[in-house]
């Protein structure tokens, strides 16, 4: 048989825990106390479980293709004049859509929303997020109407220069 006395530590720390437990049944048992706990249980009380809906599938959202941005760009350019531009236009629409008919209005007009968003000749506010594809390929077409690429290449060539750096020592 193994000799099981306790180290004053452990001994200690048993002491202590029948010490809490005592002291809660002793509160426990008085009622002004009980009260209190059922007013700040009421106040915490966790709504019952509810079931998780399970969410839709995922939705069938259709990347554009390097083709498609080429097309909206080109159409985009040929209608814009000035600060007029292919936002809204039914015929740019159109020629889009006779070529991709799988894309509707709304979302080739969203796209020529997004490419004036990014034209400094008519500037626009509210898109934020816009493909990198299409930014690079604005930026390869015409650098100073559509500046926002030199931004992304100013990145690269900066964390290049750094790697290289950390090459070299």
């Amino acid at each position: 048989m193994k000799n099981t006395k306790l180290t004053p530590a452990q001994a200690q720390a048993l002491q202590a825990k029948a010490d809490r437990k005592a002291e809660a049944l002793l509160r426990a048992a008085d009622p002004t106390l009980r009260a209190d706990n059922k007013r700040i249980d009421a106040m915490y009380a966790l709504p019952a479980k509810v079931q998780p809906k399970k969410s839709p599938k995922a939705t069938k959202k259709v990347r554009w293709s390097g083709a498609e941005f080429d097309l909206a760009i080109q159409v985009y350019l040929t209608y814009t004049v000035g600060i007029t531009t292919a936002v809204n236009n039914a015929e740019a629409v159109g020629e889009v859509q006779k070529i991709y008919p799988n894309r509707n209005y709304g979302s080739v007009n969203m796209l020529f929303t997004q490419i004036r968003s990014l034209d400094v000749y008519a500037p626009q506010e509210g898109f934020d997020d816009t493909s990198s594809t299409l930014i690079s390929k604005l930026f390869a077409i015409d650098p100073v109407r559509f500046p926002a690429g030199a931004s992304k290449e100013a990145k690269v060539i900066h964390a290049l220069d750094d790697l290289l750096a950390e090459i070299r020592g």
